[in-house]
């Protein structure tokens, strides 16, 4: 796809990274609402993660309406909050859509030509090369 991709016209080529970006920002943003959607009911629910328990002075270091009332945490039997352990969907979402807005600007505004994904590869040879040349 990068291939074809780069055989476009600079013009072309700078609306093809323009759509594709906004899909790929239409969709962090679908993510992030869904997984807020769900947080919010895992939260509300008051759910703890059954085979991961906090330790018993941390829990007690809670007062009781804090950690009920904040965190839902039952400080009588202290599992893990299943919706901190799940928020790493909502925070993940939100920086990947905060990158992906990153290089969207920097197109609208003409720093960058097109959108690239990471060549790893040319990466590494490239690398290979310059230690080649010190040497």
């Amino acid at each position: 796809m990068d291939l074809l991709i780069r055989q476009l016209a600079p013009a072309t080529r700078r609306i093809v990274s323009l759509f594709a970006l906004t899909g790929c920002l239409a969709y962090c943003a679908m993510m992030v609402y869904g997984a807020w959607v769900y947080l919010d009911k895992i939260y509300g629910i008051g759910l703890g993660m059954e085979d991961v328990r906090l330790p018993y002075w941390l829990a007690r270091s809670f007062s009781d309406d804090f950690a009920w009332e904040v965190l839902k945490l039952d400080t009588e039997d202290p599992m893990f909050p299943l919706w901190l352990a799940h928020s790493g969907l909502l925070l993940g979402f939100l920086l990947i859509g905060w990158r992906f807005f990153q290089a969207f600007w920097k197109l609208l505004t003409g720093e960058i030509e097109q959108f690239e994904l990471a060549d790893e590869a040319r990466d590494a040879l490239k690398e290979v090369e310059d230690k080649g040349a010190e040497k």
